[in-house]
């Protein structure tokens, strides 16, 4: 039975692939609007993320932050509320873990890329540190097509994730590489002998969970960490209890941080 249901899932899950771009919407808000919603944004206090900056010592650029934030995290759908504090804590958690290992070289794994926020703001802390290093970064969603991404820029026409990008190329040439695939079905493809670091944000449901962690579960060592999105009984009540099952039969401590409301990280490291 769970072999013609992974069969069929399989067989979804490429046609998924083949029509999810063309089920994107442009943005329904002009780029004054969606400025209106990221201004109204930009001075919003996360006083659990400020003490994380200030513990670790390190602090993204905020010009970088917002300006990136602008053209990949106010969409449609944010109304006017925007959060991209996880860009903040991804930043601060990276360059802490490479000077308390004296990493100067790491590999980091990604699930859902999105419109890449999260990969930019990973590259910029690994640039800042002045390592060298790779993002592998994994989405459903298409590397090269041009889309529309219901966000800021979409009245202009249809873009490629890279030319949604296009401000950031130095840091996607030379830290990130993008691609495309679920991590339920292809896990399997996936073999990094070490990750030193991962922010899992991808299809928020347990066998996507489960599949993302074989990638994980012999490729870490002792100090690595999994970050994770959306850390919320409320919200993720599956996602919560298998990423606990995760923690404690494979030995992670866990530092939970919340940001809004609704909105709680888990950093595990390994023990």
């Amino acid at each position: 039975m769970i072999r013609i249901f992974k069969f069929l899932y399989t067989i979804f899950s490429k046609f998924y692939f083949n029509i999810t771009y063309r089920t994107l919407k442009k943005s329904s808000k002009s780029k004054d609007e969606l400025k209106k919603i990221w201004e109204k944004n930009i001075n919003r206090i996360f006083s659990e993320v400020d003490n994380f900056e200030k513990d670790t010592g390190y602090l993204i650029d905020r010009n970088f932050l917002h300006e990136l934030a602008f053209k990949t995290q106010v969409a449609d759908k944010t109304n006017n509320k925007v959060s991209y504090a996880h860009g903040r804590l991804l930043y601060s958690c990276i360059r802490k873990y490479c000077k308390d290992n004296s990493i100067k070289q790491i590999n980091i794994l990604e699930t859902g890329t999105a419109r890449g926020f999260s990969s930019v703001c990973m590259a910029k802390a690994l640039e800042d540190q002045e390592i060298s290093g790779k993002i592998i970064t994994l989405d459903i969603l298409p590397v090269n097509k041009k889309i529309f991404w219901n966000s800021e820029g979409d009245e202009e026409g249809k873009r490629s994730r890279a030319e949604l990008l296009n401000n950031y190329k130095n840091l996607l040439e030379k830290f990130i590489i993008f691609l495309q695939l679920d991590t339920m079905v292809d896990y399997s493809k996936i073999f990094i002998n070490r990750i030193n670091f991962a922010f899992i944000d991808g299809a928020h449901d347990r066998e996507h969970l489960k599949s993302e962690f074989k990638i994980l579960k012999f490729s870490q060592a002792k100090g690595d960490i999994i970050f994770f999105d959306d850390y919320s009984y409320k919200k993720y009540p599956t996602l919560y209890e298998e990423i606990n099952k995760i923690c404690s039969e494979n030995n992670y401590s866990k530092k939970i941080i919340s940001s809004d409301e609704d909105r709680c990280y888990l950093i595990a490291t390994k023990k």
